[in-house]
């Protein structure tokens, strides 16, 4: 057998894995959402209960009057002009057809599924793991984004995993093509709510964290070779935080930014989440395991490995507790301690 032709055989069978993997989170999540009955149940009144409202607005006034007047309604409050611009083209193409909006929903969610579990198999987590990730960050309170339309963090998880796995493909095939777009699906990502605005220096920290580790060069030298893709993000930054904490500030958003620096509570919240008990768990097998003697030089890079995801983890949930705790982290407000406690337990998972 020819080398390249053993080759194509493996990217194949690769594919046909990965097409299999796709089949099984729709079979997931159709079947979930059935069962619960949340596809046909009607509206949940959380967040979209502004949709008769946008479909009578848009049958007298069209779709860009429509647009401009929710944004500029909502700019009172807060700086989230994509969530507000998606929110109306939903009822743009489905109007009041709950069914229609209910199983485009699904799609989102299977799609979202699919692209985290592509970018941590694509950095190289094995597919079993990735599955799990994937898992961990979707199901459990959280899972309201699956069925509750109108979500600003339904959008921001889906442009978020959009925007890693274009960071992955650009990982793995050095095109900047990816890194671009890695860039714009981040800002779109922080222009759905501001706990993803509070993601994008952290992906970024990712980012410049695989290039340095693939080409082996070091974190300053990434920098560097980075200097416009840095200075667009700065910029944008500047700009959002501009609008949405200066011109608008925080005081109108109810409930967020106004911190409660209660630790017990903070711990509550971590606590009471079937994830945080797997990593205790997942710690005490993964330092008991043969597979880790800490004094083998092989082994050290495996326990710098989970030092530096356990700090990314802390580096995203702290700041979402700073915005969010005083509301009480419940429900979608769940989703960044999923994303930064999943990562945790996908690397120990992927160990043993």
């Amino acid at each position: 057998m020819k080398y390249p032709t053993f080759l194509k055989q493996i990217r194949f069978l690769n594919k046909q894995q990965d097409y299999l993997v796709l089949i099984l989170i729709a079979c997931f999540w159709v079947g979930l959402l059935s069962v619960a009955g949340t596809l046909t149940s009607g509206y949940h009144l959380t967040d979209n209960h502004e949709f008769i409202n946008i479909n009578n607005t848009l049958a007298f006034a069209g779709f860009w009057k429509t647009v401009s007047g929710i944004e500029n309604y909502y700019f009172q409050y807060r700086f989230a002009p994509v969530l507000f611009f998606m929110r109306v083209l939903m009822v743009q193409l489905f109007h009041l057809d709950f069914l229609s909006l209910s199983f485009f929903w699904l799609l989102l969610t299977i799609l979202t599924s699919w692209l985290l579990f592509k970018t941590v198999n694509n950095i190289g987590f094995r597919r079993i793991t990735s599955v799990f990730f994937t898992l961990f960050i979707q199901v459990g309170y959280q899972s309201v984004l699956c069925w509750k339309l109108g979500l600003g963090e339904t959008w921001g998880l889906l442009y978020l995993s959009v925007a890693l796995y274009f960071l992955s493909k650009f990982y793995l095939t050095g095109k900047s093509l990816y890194d671009w777009l890695f860039l714009i699906f981040i800002i779109i990502s922080a222009a759905c709510k501001e706990s993803f605005y509070i993601f994008g220096p952290i992906t970024l920290l990712v980012r410049f964290y695989l290039i340095s580790t693939k080409q082996n060069t070091s974190f300053f030298q990434t920098l560097k070779q980075s200097k416009l893709f840095l200075a667009i993000f700065i910029t944008y930054y500047l700009f959002h935080f501009y609008v949405a904490f200066i011109i608008i500030g925080t005081n109108n958003i109810p409930g967020a930014f106004k911190a409660d620096l209660n630790f017990i509570k903070w711990i509550g919240f971590l606590e009471r989440d079937l994830i945080f008990k797997i990593i205790v768990i997942g710690l005490v097998l993964l330092f008991a395991s043969k597979k880790l003697e800490i004094m083998h030089i092989k082994n050290n890079k495996q326990l710098q490995n989970l030092i530096l995801i356990g700090v990314l983890c802390i580096l995203i949930i702290v700041p979402q507790l700073f915005v969010y705790s005083n509301l009480g982290i419940s429900e979608r407000y769940y989703i960044p301690f999923t994303i930064g406690l999943s990562l945790v337990v996908a690397y120990i998972l992927d160990q043993l």
